[in-house]
């Protein structure tokens, strides 16, 4: 599945259950406020997908994953053959005519592309009931933000793999007439290498991708003249310059940001997203990667600057020609991905805390509430799990060494449960908070679901 971190969705703290609101996935996508979508047929009124539901009478939604302003992934399980699947939904139950022929438009487009790097999509159709929906695969494995998360920056080793995998990834979409224009840590899963065998990254969330379709059946371009789509911190010039051509070059800039994150920490430009935009519209340059570690190749930081290049024709031609500069530079023209750790214990290379772990980490994404003391609540979303504790982003501002208490979907059976845990560490990444958090006491159910839960991932 697509184990997409597109937003964080909240509780229902009243009937104990797990809801998610319409969040933007960007800056701003086709369903912001003030922006028309067309109309709203009678047809496009549907029932709101939720855990349970049956979609097309084929996909049984087991659990939600993640939800974004332009739809909401679910895990969910084929009825007859059981396989288990991530399923997409909009988000919203009047959906304008735009908006449906968008997912159906991209889901085609996607479909006929073939690339480990590149999130499949099995199936397509428009349920009666809930709607338009997309298949994909379900990928077991942590976003790339949460390595960056948890590890502050990467080994330049690792980031050249990953520039890598996703520049041939997006190389080939751009043949096919698809620029993603989101490229980010959020949107890149990494799965584990099983018998030693290198971790695989995969792109994810297609959600605002520019698509080039002009088939007869296509019905024409996928996209929307004049919208600001994407993420502040990404965003090439061209994407929040009006009369801009956004093309392949785009992503060129947006693997740029990637890759800059991965050495230094932090995207390009940081802070409140009008900041951001403003400080890309004024031509402000990036500090440089030495300011932050004196470890990177000269030729490897040239090569990342190239890519973030105010001036399109300056950047890189492609990102299979910035990935081969990078790769060059360890002179491995396909060096292998290792990011999980190869332990069990033990904090992950460049955690600052101290603290070792009990138990070894697996990837599980799902929503969370932080509850501190009786009155404040906090969203949240678990990035992977232990019997010992969990790794948790957040918007709130929680101290370290706080007591909280944590309300989340446990791994196999979904059961919501409310578990005592110790905030044993934070780390901020823009306006968000990751923390790492230690389970007080946990019972004896709790921990006997994650322990299977961990076996089937080890």
């Amino acid at each position: 599945m697509s184990q997409a971190a597109i937003g964080a969705p909240h509780y229902d703290t009243d009937r104990g259950l797990i809801s998610s609101p319409p969040v933007s996935m960007g800056f701003r996508d086709e369903g912001s406020p003030g922006r028309s979508n067309g109309p709203v047929s009678p047809s496009a009124m549907y029932r709101p997908a939720q855990v349970g539901s049956v979609v097309d009478s084929r996909y049984k939604l087991l659990r939600e994953i993640a939800c974004g302003g332009g739809g909401i992934v679910f895990e969910a399980e084929h009825v007859h053959t059981r396989a288990r699947v991530a399923l997409k939904a909009l988000t919203l139950t009047a959906a304008s005519t735009q908006k449906r022929k968008r997912i159906l438009r991209e889901a085609r487009a996607l479909g006929r592309i073939s690339d480990p790097h590149v999130v499949s999509v099995l199936d397509a159709g428009e349920c009666k009931k809930h709607g338009p929906f997309v298949v994909i695969a379900l990928i077991e494995g942590r976003t790339l933000e949460s390595f960056i998360s948890s590890r502050y920056r990467l080994d330049i080793p690792a980031t050249v793999a990953l520039i890598h995998q996703l520049g041939t990834a997006l190389y080939q979409l751009g043949r096919r007439g698809v620029v993603h224009r989101d490229v980010k840590p959020s949107n890149v899963l990494v799965a584990r290498g099983l018998c030693g065998k290198p971790d695989t990254a995969v792109l994810i969330d297609f959600g605002v991708a520019k698509v080039e379709d002009t088939s007869p059946l296509s019905g024409g371009r996928i996209t929307f003249d004049g919208d600001l789509v994407g993420t502040p911190e990404y965003m090439a010039p061209e994407q929040v310059s009006e009369g801009e051509t956004v093309d392949h070059r785009t992503d060129v800039y947006g693997l740029g940001a990637l890759a800059y994150e991965c050495l230094t920490g932090s995207p390009p430009f940081t802070g409140p997203a009008l900041a951001v935009v403003s400080s890309i519209i004024v031509g402000a340059q990036p500090q440089p990667i030495a300011r932050f570690r004196s470890d990177v190749p000269p030729a490897l930081a040239a090569a990342v600057v190239r890519a973030l290049d105010r001036d399109p024709t300056k950047r890189w031609i492609d990102t299979a020609a910035f990935a081969r500069a990078c790769t060059a530079v360890l002179g491995d023209p396909a060096p292998p991905l290792y990011l999980y750790p190869s332990g069990s214990g033990g904090p992950e290379s460049g955690n600052p805390t101290s603290i070792r772990r009990r138990a070894a980490r697996i990837p599980y994404q799902a929503p969370a509430r932080i509850l501190v003391g009786p009155r404040a609540g906090y969203d949240a979303r678990v990035e992977d799990i232990s019997i010992a504790g969990a790794l948790l982003e957040t918007a709130a501002d929680v101290p370290v060494q706080s007591a909280v208490s944590v309300r989340f979907p446990l791994p196999m059976s979904g059961r919501v449960v409310t578990q005592d845990a110790i905030v044993r560490w934070v780390r901020s990444r823009g306006t968000s908070r990751v923390l790492g958090i230690e389970f007080a006491n946990p019972a004896a159910d709790l921990t006997a679901e994650i322990d299977a839960y961990s076996s089937l991932k080890e």
